[in-house]
């Protein structure tokens, strides 16, 4: 299945169905979901798929998530997502998630997102620490904080925020990368407004661009 480009009415549907997030509208249009979203959704992941395991030197897999919310443990009800989101990982992941690291990509209405780092909320517990002895490193350390570093000084790029408030019990509460212990997990995004290219052969080349910049954390926390 090759892959040119998104139709415009992919976003043009995604920005349709959160004005009507409902199963009567979305069965009405289902057609148009599949045609416009479904299919270059799935195209445009074995393109991915493809250039992201030249870039990181290892096979990678992906996943396109479904349209469907499941709404049982929820207070929003809408059944459907208004979005398109991509996981691509390593074969490892799918045994031992929080391990090993990802590259994301999310399709809103309006924007793009694309991010990388650890493939679960937080880490196992055995490469948490592992984690944190390579943060106390002199040299790992020091490698990640200037990584981050870049990030937080380029436009459109944030990092998720600590999850612990308190230093964890044995670190110094006045390390220098204290704020990094308090890291159980460790994602990098980026977001924009949809680009021209995405609906063009430009697309994939276009993004590729992106996970270049945010590549360095996939390898630093692939090195664990």
């Amino acid at each position: 299945m090759s892959f040119s480009g998104f139709p415009k009415e992919t976003t043009t549907f995604l920005q349709q169905l959160k004005r009507n997030n409902e199963r009567e509208w979305f069965t009405e249009h289902k057609t148009e979901y599949l045609e416009f979203v479904n299919e270059p959704s799935k195209a445009f992941a074995e393109e991915m798929e493809e250039r992201l395991s030249e870039l990181v030197k290892q096979p990678l897999t992906s996943k396109l998530f479904r349209i469907y919310r499941d709404v049982r443990f929820s207070k929003d009800k809408t059944p459907y997502n208004t979005h398109v989101r991509f996981l691509f990982h390593s074969i490892e992941v799918e045994s031992n998630c929080g391990d090993k690291p990802v590259f994301c990509l999310s399709l809103e209405p309006k924007s793009i997102i694309t991010g990388a780092g650890t493939g679960t909320m937080e880490f196992s517990k055995s490469v948490l620490d592992r984690y944190r002895q390579n943060v106390t490193d002199d040299q790992r350390g020091k490698s990640l904080a200037q990584t981050l570093k870049k990030f937080k000084e380029s436009d459109g790029f944030r990092i998720d925020p600590p999850s612990l408030k308190r230093t964890p019990t044995g670190y110094d509460t006045a390390h220098p990368r204290e704020v990094l212990l308090r890291h159980k997990a460790l994602m990098v995004w980026h977001e924009e407004p949809i680009p021209s290219d995405l609906y063009t052969s430009k697309c994939a080349g276009y993004l590729m661009r992106t996970f270049k910049k945010i590549k360095p954390l996939y390898d630093w926390i692939n090195a664990l």
